[in-house]
């Protein structure tokens, strides 16, 4: 998730700070960033909150890990009501 490492570097935050404010294992936050694991939607809400980021661009941050199809049925998690 090359978003995710940009809004993270942006802000300052190490994955160690990210995965502390997100409530995460630092390894999931470098796994998630390197593309090697999916992350669960629980988390990617957390590190959505984490850094700040509107719900609007937590749906591109979703799109980037999620399969589109699936982002509809994601998407009233997010509150987006589609």
């Amino acid at each position: 998730m090359r978003q995710l490492a940009a809004l993270r570097r942006q802000q300052g935050l190490s994955q160690a700070g990210l995965a502390r404010k997100a409530n995460l294992n630092q390894n999931t936050v470098c796994l998630v960033e390197s593309g090697r694991f999916r992350p669960y939607d629980s988390q990617l809400l957390k590190l959505a909150k984490a850094l700040g980021v509107p719900k609007a661009e937590a749906q591109s941050l979703l799109e980037e890990v999620v399969p589109p199809h699936a982002i509809a049925a994601l998407s009233a998690t997010l509150g987006n009501g589609k």
